[in-house]
């Protein structure tokens, strides 16, 4: 039985006046018989059914896994500069390739190459508490990534959804 059912059973049964107590398991076909005589043994019975069919539970793990969401947030070029003006101890993640890092990069970043082959290790070594501002050229690798972060416990991630060249295209500095 669902843990949806049992509760639903209770549930109906606390309603129908009856005091009974229990599952659904610990009951007696004779007990049932005696509500199904009623017009709420009906209402029951509707109730279960209804209920019966209710998701599984999610297990603990992807309940963690689903706090990403507010873990993760999608920012402009121009909020991500004042974020990094007024938190200081935001940092600038860039997982472009060391090429792509070398022509231009937003200042103070740290570049860890999404595609070389040490980029699990190398974010496994970030300091998870800090919130980073990650980007990548145009945000699709960056958004590849997020799981990642997400498995390794990361607090927050301020993602540039318009990348590096958003950056750039915002009239933003850029170091060398």
């Amino acid at each position: 039985m669902t843990p949806c059912f049992g509760a639903a059973l209770r549930i109906r049964i606390g309603l129908t006046g009856l005091r009974l107590q229990g599952t659904f398991e610990e009951m007696t076909f004779k007990k049932i018989s005696e509500m199904m005589n009623r017009k709420e043994g009906w209402v029951l019975v509707a109730t279960v059914l209804l209920f019966s069919g209710c998701e599984k539970r999610v297990p603990p793990k992807l309940i963690v896994s689903s706090s990403l969401e507010a873990a993760v947030e999608n920012i402009e070029p121009g909020a991500a500069a004042t974020l990094l003006k007024e938190n200081a101890d935001a940092v600038v993640l860039d997982v472009r390739t060391p090429g792509e890092f070398a022509e231009g990069h937003i200042e103070g970043a740290i570049n860890i190459d999404f595609t070389g082959d040490d980029f699990d290790a190398g974010i496994a070594k970030l300091d998870k508490s800090v919130p980073y501002v990650m980007h990548c050229a145009s945000g699709g690798r960056s958004g590849k990534s997020l799981p990642k972060f997400e498995s390794l416990g990361f607090k927050k991630i301020y993602h540039l959804n318009a990348g590096f060249s958003g950056w750039g295209d915002a009239g933003l500095p850029v170091s060398q």
